[in-house]
């Protein structure tokens, strides 16, 4: 069992948001933010990437140095992406309109999260 946070919302379905390790986070990263509707963050990032691997390449050429520093710049992203990802996820609920519910709700998945906050006393 793992700990959602419920957001619900006045004219969108509501959200259970895992609390701690995204591992979508990390195996997917940008791709997982954009599929998450995180637009300006995913392609953004995707953008400043590509910006700079362009960049490096113009400047230093293909060496070995360049591909191990892209690397571990691809590594530290996805490793602060599932670090990070699920609170970034959630910000981006509160700033779309969403409320937190002040509960914390164990449950194996999100819809199990969901139903078992709603499915208490008829909410």
């Amino acid at each position: 069992m793992k700990p959602y946070k419920i957001y619900t919302h006045p004219a969108l379905p509501p959200q259970a948001v895992k609390q701690g390790w995204s591992w979508p986070g990390l195996l997917f990263g940008t791709l997982w933010a954009c599929f998450k509707r995180m637009w300006g963050l995913g392609l953004g990032l995707t953008g400043a990437i590509f910006v700079l691997a362009v960049f490096a390449q113009l400047v230093y050429g293909d060496t070995p140095a360049t591909d191990s520093a892209f690397n571990v710049l691809g590594l530290a992203v996805s490793v602060w992406f599932g670090a990070r990802g699920n609170n970034l996820y959630a910000q981006h609920l509160l700033t779309r309109g969403y409320t937190e519910l002040p509960e914390t709700v164990e449950a194996a998945n999100p819809q199990a999260a969901l139903a078992q906050y709603f499915g208490r006393e008829g909410r």
